[in-house]
């Protein structure tokens, strides 16, 4: 417990995109055999995206830095700025000097959950309990280590890219990064309608 990193977040996720970074481990068993494997995942804490994921049979440090170097390939230049918190658990793999290392080559303030209170990273939490919903039955059809990875990655695609979300103005996550940065929202044409004879889509969310 006295490694651990100050909280920081305080459960406040961000007011705006990829300034607070949520991350977490979870275990996944697939096969008639129920064999086990781990999944790591980095969470933009405003737009729920997922930036970088990665499955392993191991859940050591290296998992958290493959899923962390994936965030960072696909997503450095959008996390080019300062105070960028990455907020965990107290987690061995967390608290490892080589993913400490890694934060701060990047610029980026390490944040940790208090011990034992999940809530500390209730977004982390609540995706993962949502895919388990919609995935545990079909990882358990998997057959092999390398269709279950296949299987996460293809909805780690979906869940960014294809499922709108009403919170997020009715946009995937990724669409809604791109309304955030850019004020463009991604629909301009409603059944023939222009966007700009309709109702800005915040006043019907305030209005819900």
């Amino acid at each position: 417990p006295c490694d651990a990193k100050q909280n920081y977040v305080d459960r406040d996720f961000g007011d705006s995109p990829r300034k607070v970074i949520l991350t977490d481990i979870t275990y996944l068993y697939y096969g008639s055999n129920r064999e086990l494997c781990y999944l790591c995942a980095f969470k933009d804490g405003f737009t729920r995206e997922i930036l970088g994921s990665a499955v392993s049979r191991h859940m050591d440090v290296s998992l958290v830095t493959e899923a962390y170097h994936r965030m960072m390939d696909q997503h450095r230049s959008e996390l080019n700025h300062p105070d960028v918190l990455v907020h965990s658990d107290q987690g061995s793999q967390y608290l490892s000097t080589t993913f400490q290392t890694l934060l701060e080559d990047d610029g980026f303030v390490q944040s940790m959950s208090r011990r034992g209170n999940s809530q500390d990273n209730a977004p982390m939490e609540s995706f993962f309990g949502r895919m388990k919903c919609q995935l545990l039955k079909l990882i358990e059809m998997c057959p092999d280590y390398q269709t279950v990875r296949d299987l996460i990655a293809g909805y780690m695609h979906h869940y960014n890219e294809k499922a709108y979300q009403y919170d997020l103005a009715g946009l995937t996550p990724a669409e809604f990064y791109q309304y955030k940065t850019t004020g463009v929202y991604p629909l301009d044409n409603y059944y023939g309608i222009s966007g700009d004879r309709m109702r800005p889509v915040e006043s019907l969310v305030e209005d819900h």
